[in-house]
């Protein structure tokens, strides 16, 4: 479970190569942990499909992110 940064040590996160989030990301864990996407999309679905403990995005990403895990929920709960 992470519920702050010192909580991402040795988790894998979710980045898109050549960003500010790569190099956000290797300050919280080493680089065999920084797992690279070619695009945040990819890194979503990494997220997404439990392939990573965490990815690192801005915040106009993270809220598209967020609010599409709650619609897949929310469909989810429809469908039971």
């Amino acid at each position: 479970k992470i519920q702050t940064v010192k909580d991402l040590k040795g988790k894998k996160i979710a980045t898109q190569t050549g960003t500010t989030n790569e190099e956000e990301a290797l300050k919280y864990t080493s680089d065999r942990f920084v797992i690279r996407y070619p695009n945040f999309i990819h890194a979503t679905k990494a997220l997404k499909d439990s392939k990573v403990d965490a990815l690192f995005t801005d915040l106009p990403n993270a809220k598209r992110i967020f609010r599409g895990f709650r619609d897949d929920e929310k469909r989810l709960h429809r469908m039971v």
